[in-house]
């Protein structure tokens, strides 16, 4: 009888070390998620339900937990993970579930060449994702969205995204036409787009300190940035960096350092009322662009000139 209850309780034991104890999954335990075409399922179920907790037994002092219909113990930390790609990969990336990652970076293979007789040494693969879904990322950090030598992307997804520590860089060169949305993103610290982009949308940015674009599509220069120069801060130590916001498409090219006039319903620039001098307007080709100059370094000209004469 005795014996009958130790074994009763042991066989508790273990079933609770089944459901609540550490799970060891090989593939969870990277500091990147690598997709494949054939290991989407398995990673992506690390990036939502992987944790690590402490422990005095792991050889790294800690042991990992899977908390897909499970509690997490409070003592236990949801895994961070950089998400990438090999270069192999084609058609879909679908991650639901990855609400927070340390980078995500998709990129083909580069071609390098001899510095001595310029021979090809590795022939480049562009990524051939055709969309890429991450339903749930809300943060970016410490790292970069970087999509690189993706020639056949028509469809970026990240409706959730609201910040991004470092940058946000696409280089779609050589790619089909897409249109891009950030329909959450508030905060990154630069933005860099590349490719035939017809449309951009980030309704709710307020913080970047400075905006990329050059597109060979039909992409309204004037129209983007009329909504996005208000979100630009001063490039650090240059707060009058002529370069702070640049846009240039089939339609034109426009640069910018402040918020642009806005249009008219027949798409025809007007600039705001202002008192001068605060600032002068030249207007450049392209988009229906404005350049405009701050007035205080017209003013800083003419203290100049006086201390001369002076």
């Amino acid at each position: 009888m005795r014996l009958t209850q130790h074994l009763a309780g042991a066989a508790f034991v273990v079933g609770f070390a089944v459901a609540r104890g550490p799970v060891w999954n090989r593939e969870c335990r990277v500091a990147v998620l690598k997709f494949n075409n054939t290991n989407v399922p398995a990673l992506a179920h690390c990036a939502e339900f992987a944790y690590y907790c402490p422990s005095s037994t792991a050889a790294d002092g800690a042991d990992d937990f899977d908390a897909d219909g499970e509690v997490v113990p409070p003592e236990c930390t949801k895994r961070l993970y950089g998400v990438g790609s090999e270069a192999s990969m084609e058609g879909e990336l679908d991650v639901p579930g990855l609400t927070e990652a340390e980078s995500v970076w998709l990129e083909g293979i580069s071609e390098y060449r001899s510095l001595r007789n310029h021979s090809v040494i590795t022939h480049g693969v562009p990524l051939r994702l055709t969309s890429i879904s991450l339903p749930d990322l809300v943060t970016i950090k410490p790292g970069s969205l970087f999509i690189n030598k993706t020639t056949n992307l028509t469809s970026l997804e990240v409706p959730k995204l609201i910040s991004i520590y470092t940058d946000l860089s696409i280089n779609l060169t050589g790619g089909p036409a897409i249109e891009l949305s950030f329909p959450s993103l508030r905060k990154v610290r630069f933005i860099s787009l590349t490719g035939n982009i017809n449309f951009i949308s980030m309704p709710v940015l307020n913080e970047a300190y400075k905006i990329e674009v050059y597109s060979t599509g039909d992409l309204n220069c004037h129209a983007f940035l009329e909504k996005v120069a208000n979100a630009t801060l001063p490039t650090i130590g240059h707060s009058l960096a002529s370069d702070r916001i640049v846009c240039s498409s089939n339609r034109g090219s426009l640069t910018t350092i402040l918020p642009i006039p806005t249009s008219t319903s027949t798409g025809t620039p007007t600039t705001p009322p202002t008192t001068p001098p605060t600032s002068t307007t030249t207007s450049v080709s392209g988009c229906d662009g404005a350049f405009r100059v701050n007035g205080y370094l017209l003013a800083l000209t003419g203290f100049v000139g006086y201390m001369l004469v002076v």
